[in-house]
């Protein structure tokens, strides 16, 4: 919750070397070892280090449970809309290939941000853009804030009532509040969301009314 008014209060994302994110295979490429030497994959990784990135998500992603789940604690977290410039040359729509991309001696920069903005395809669910740029890892205005959706993990439960009072949901609930405010603060829209049924079809909405038993 502090990385979110952080965010909220000065517009600055956390950016970071690729070898610091979650895909085993991230940076990962093929080469012919006859033609591209152990210095040459050196230098490539050099390039590779030199820049810095920022993972986001397409609109898409927000309607996925898979991604309030393991990115939003169980739908009790935040995501974070933002608008940035279709046409900004830092911004990288992420491939999914079935493969990892190949590399050939003498390839330049462009195939090093080709690599590091492919993934594979079990990742695809995940309609990633990323921010690529060269750089040092820190804080970085990137976009316009523009709402922040709020997980509501208990709006589909017929109990939710009694889950509502207990400790660890009521500190969440605080936490929330404040985020709230602080957004009020700087114009920037709280969405509330949740899943959208109980018969599996889970599909996290905007929630418009409580939801009833």
């Amino acid at each position: 919750m502090e990385r979110v008014l952080d965010i909220l209060k000065t517009g600055e994302f956390w950016c970071s070397r690729f070898w610091e994110l979650n895909d085993p295979m991230e940076g990962v490429f093929l080469s012919d070892s006859s033609t591209f030497s152990s210095v040459a994959v050196d230098a490539f990784f050099g390039k590779k280090a030199s820049l810095v990135l920022c993972s986001f998500s397409s609109g898409a992603a927000i309607s996925s449970p898979l991604m309030w789940g393991y990115y939003a604690n169980g739908l009790r977290g935040v995501a974070i809309e933002i608008t940035i410039d279709a046409n900004c040359p830092e911004l990288y729509k992420i491939e999914y290939a079935q493969s990892i991309p190949s590399v050939t001696h003498g390839d330049g920069e462009d195939a090093v941000r080709k690599v590091l903005a492919s993934k594979l395809k079990p990742w695809k669910h995940e309609y990633e853009q990323r921010w690529l740029f060269q750089g040092e890892p820190g804080a970085c205005p990137i976009g316009r804030v523009e709402k922040v959706y709020i997980g509501q993990p208990h709006s589909h439960a017929c109990n939710r009532r009694a889950l509502e009072v207990q400790d660890v949901h009521r500190r969440y609930q605080e936490r929330v509040s404040h985020i709230r405010e602080v957004a009020a603060r700087r114009n920037v829209i709280t969405v509330n969301v949740g899943l959208s049924d109980h018969r599996g079809r889970t599909v996290v909405r905007e929630i418009v009314n409580e939801m009833e038993c």
